[in-house]
């Protein structure tokens, strides 16, 4: 009787999520025939009703902000709806969302380098409303209220990112912390790591119009711990450099421009929707991008074969890591193709080489040296785990 309840309640219930999913389908259909259609190119339709369906019962902010936005700046608008992760989507504020995209067409307007930012570069890192994981807060107009006083009469971006960093390092300073915090949460407390620091560093140098991301390596190799740092587009060079958050120093100049050389690996964060399989990245939170080579010279290639009773073992992950904090942390994987094979560009260094299935695995260590193309074949077994753990 017990089992009968429990499938009559779970059917119920299925039926009530299905009635609930069709009646959201239902208003937001009706909500494109009767507004929509107006303010969504035909092209643009299945990316923005799909951004609305996955918003939930949340989506009526989300066609609010469409809706509601200068004309003008529809785009970005757009932009940001059909590239936000699905969590933003669930919990978004309308006048959050208007305000952003609003201040940052305002600004692209008012600086003098505005027009010399590509569009593709303006949508990706100076329209977005948030750097990393922390939390969301309406920053845009205070910041660039704050700031254009400071950076109206520079020449370039460059120029502009180093005079927010000089106010950034006046009102905020390093100092671990137990959470993450947002910008205004870190002009209370006036200390953060430098994660937090890099996000209050970008929504900065974004509310002026500087292309601005979050880079980070996920772990050093020569010491322990990780970092992140900013990078900023200059429209100088039309290129991307480094910053030390709240350091109050030149582009390309801080505690770590020496030891970012020797480093494995080193991404930067993208507003995008990211389009590969979580299981293929590491420390995922958006898109990112393999920016290794803008900082270490050193490189070589690991080719690594993978066989499974001599047969290639197509899909599985491999896997680098390095010792930190007196552990094995990872750097990068990448996933084998039909014959085997993942190929992975990484650092000059000593790493541990892994890779598994659910009951299968293997290990070596490898040294990768520059401009090397190394090969290496692992055979899954089962014996190798214990020596893993023995070795740990």
């Amino acid at each position: 009787m017990k089992r009968i309840a429990l499938f009559s309640g779970l059917l119920v219930l299925c039926l009530a999520l299905g009635c609930a999913q069709n009646e959201l389908e239902s208003q937001i259909n009706r909500w494109y025939k009767t507004t929509g259609r107006e303010i969504v190119p035909k092209p643009e339709k299945e990316r923005i009703l799909r951004a609305l369906r996955e918003g939930g019962t949340n989506w009526r902010q989300l066609a609010t902000a469409l809706e509601e936005v200068h004309p003008e700046y529809r785009s970005g608008m757009r932009y940001l709806l059909v590239n936000m992760p699905n969590y933003d989507l669930l919990a978004m504020r309308s006048d959050i969302l208007i305000e952003n995209v609003e201040y940052a067409y305002i600004a692209r307007e008012k600086l003098p380098w505005g027009k010399e930012i590509p569009e593709e570069l303006f949508k990706t890192a100076v329209l977005p409303y948030r750097s990393t994981s922390e939390p969301i807060e309406k920053w845009r107009r205070d910041f660039f209220e704050r700031l254009y006083p400071l950076v109206c009469d520079c020449k370039s971006t460059g120029e502009a990112a180093v005079k927010v960093n000089q106010w950034a390092a006046s009102v905020v300073t390093y100092k671990p912390s137990t959470w993450v915090q947002g910008p205004y949460e870190m002009l209370k407390s006036g200390y953060g790591r430098c994660g937090e620091l890099t996000n209050f560093l970008v929504e900065a140098g974004r509310a002026v119009c500087i292309p601005t991301k979050s880079a980070y390596t996920p772990w050093w190799p020569m010491r322990d711990d990780n970092h992140a740092w900013p990078e900023i587009w200059d429209t100088q060079d039309q290129s991307w450099h480094f910053i030390g958050a709240a350091e109050p120093a030149s582009l390309d100049h801080t505690w770590f421009d020496k030891i970012v050389k020797k480093t494995g690996k080193v991404y930067a964060r993208e507003f995008k929707r990211a389009e590969t399989p979580r299981r293929g990245r590491l420390h995922e939170r958006k898109n990112l991008t393999d920016v290794t080579k803008r900082y270490v010279d050193t490189v070589g290639t690991l080719r690594v074969k993978v066989l499974n009773a001599g047969k290639p073992a197509a899909n599985v992950q491999v896997r680098l890591s390095v010792w930190n904090f007196s552990s094995l942390r990872p750097t990068t994987s990448a996933i084998t193709d039909r014959s085997g094979v993942a190929e992975i560009e990484i650092g000059v260094g000593t790493y541990l080489l892994t890779s598994g299935t659910p009951g299968l695995n293997t290990w070596e260590l490898v040294s990768v040296n520059k401009d090397e193309v190394k090969e290496v074949t692992l055979e899954l077994t089962r014996q190798k785990q214990e020596e893993l753990v023995k070795m740990q």
